[in-house]
């Protein structure tokens, strides 16, 4: 076990007398009241201290309380994670004359990995792997990996880069000038690409070059089919369902 773990365990064993006085509350602020910090109850929740027969939330009299999830629903298919709200009004826009059957989901900045765990705890649970796009640069890539790790510990299929659309954003004429991004970042995103697009994405980051998913936008998309870009198929024209924020 280890000393966090411990930690946890600890305050657990302290609070437990007083369980059943206890309101049920929002998971971050029972966390807080344990152990002074609001995200350890999300991180030890993905643990094996969460394993079945172990603790649970019911056991903590507390609940996920998660901000809505920004959504645009078509249907049954491909689900795609967004970071711009700029770009995601822009895909919405293309993919609704496309016959998209998927979803798309603005990822709101740096808060994707509660946009995870909001759908995962609804029972929203994707059936392929889930698409992402954002900035090619530090913070853009920093989101995208924590969503891969969020995903997994939720269970959910592999998060994969939307490699068409993040080979048309390296297709912009122009760079951003950033501070180089570490060789740590820079070596995941090489391999979270994979072939020459990883390497690409490698030499943007450390050279601090980057691009903004913005090169991207509504001019680019309607001179290209977004379903290739995709690789979906067509849904039935009557099967269009909008999710309201």
């Amino acid at each position: 076990m280890s000393p966090g773990e411990l930690n946890f365990l600890t305050a657990v064993n302290r609070w437990l007398p007083d369980a059943s006085r206890s309101m049920v509350v929002p998971m971050r602020e029972r966390s807080w009241q344990l152990v002074g910090n609001d995200k350890v109850l999300e991180e030890m929740r993905s643990g094996r201290l969460f394993e079945p027969g172990r603790l649970g939330l019911d056991i903590l009299r507390c609940r996920p309380a998660w901000p809505p999830v920004q959504q645009r629903v078509f249907g049954g298919g491909r689900w795609l994670v967004v970071e711009s709200w700029s770009t995601f009004e822009s895909l919405c826009s293309v993919a609704t004359l496309a016959g998209f059957d998927g979803r798309i989901i603005f990822r709101a900045g740096a808060q994707v990995g509660t946009r995870v765990l909001a759908l995962a705890d609804a029972g929203d649970v994707p059936e392929k792997p889930v698409l992402y796009f954002g900035d090619l640069d530090a913070g853009g890539l920093r989101a995208a990996r924590l969503a891969a790790g969020v995903a997994q510990s939720a269970g959910w299929p592999a998060v994969v880069p939307c490699r068409e659309l993040y080979e048309l954003t390296l297709a912009s004429e122009h760079r951003l000038p950033q501070p180089p991004a570490s060789a740590e970042l820079a070596g995941w995103v090489e391999q979270w690409f994979g072939g020459h697009l990883g390497e690409r994405a490698r030499t943007a980051l450390v050279s601090g070059l980057i691009v903004r998913q913005e090169a991207v936008g509504l001019e680019q998309l309607s001179g290209r089919h977004l379903l290739t870009l995709l690789n979906e198929q067509p849904r039935p024209a009557a099967d269009t369902r909008v999710t309201a924020p």
